[in-house]
């Protein structure tokens, strides 16, 4: 993945053209109704917890077929479906999960992005303000 160090406003990879397409499906209004902006560098931190799923920064992605497709995907300036942010505690810790868009989210982190737009349910959104997770 090569790392853009400046992209025009109208290019669809464009971070502020990016964030402005995703969405919430209207099938997953009712459950996940927030759509936020999260810090991807205090989430990153949080995910990469889970070594199973947690697709690391620039990694060799060779064989990541789902991310390759995302990023094919953001390129073509269509409307992006928002990736799904689960948080939960336990035992006095956040873990963090994708319930879907972990290629989205991957992609969009490598291409530089500082915030993204992501999904959540109201238990996950109280979470992510408890732990400052909110851009």
């Amino acid at each position: 993945m090569a790392k853009y160090t400046f992209i025009s406003k109208d290019n669809p990879l464009n971070f502020n053209n990016i964030n402005n397409r995703i969405f919430i499906p209207k099938d997953l209004n009712l459950k996940y109704p927030n759509l936020v902006k999260i810090n991807i560098e205090k989430l990153d931190k949080i995910l990469s917890i889970d070594p199973y799923f947690y697709i690391r920064p620039q990694q060799n992605i060779s064989n990541l077929y789902n991310y390759h497709r995302a990023f094919e995907y953001l390129k073509t300036g269509n409307e992006i479906n928002a990736p799904i942010l689960l948080l939960f505690e336990e035992d006095n810790k956040i873990n963090a999960g994708f319930l879907d868009g972990r290629h989205r989210y991957s992609v969009m982190r490598d291409l530089g992005m500082k915030q993204i737009k992501l999904a959540m349910n109201n238990d996950t959104l109280a979470i992510a303000k408890k732990y400052g997770l909110l851009t």
